[in-house]
């Protein structure tokens, strides 16, 4: 939610808190959404998947980047973003 805050002499310093306000409380609210939560040294149950992803990524190497696509995809919260991020770290 947006508020207009509309200045007036008198009220300019109330209006400079209410800004300061909001901005705090969508600071607050934005780091709820971050995905950047960091990567855990090891991901259990993505073994299987993180060896996959990191042979595909040698062979694509070793050819000079003459391979195919790579899609990873699945329903969310299986754990894409952050097996892909173990192996990219």
């Amino acid at each position: 939610m947006v508020e207009k805050i509309e200045e007036s002499g008198e009220d300019e310093e109330k209006n400079k808190q209410k800004t300061r306000e909001i901005e705090q409380l969508y600071e607050k609210a934005a780091g709820f959404f971050s995905v950047d939560m960091g990567v855990p040294p090891k991901i259990r149950y993505r073994e299987k998947e993180s060896e996959e992803i990191i042979q595909y990524l040698r062979e694509g190497i070793r050819k000079g980047g003459q391979t195919g696509i790579l899609m990873v995809c699945g329903v969310p919260g299986i754990g894409k973003t952050l097996t892909m991020k173990s192996v990219l770290d």
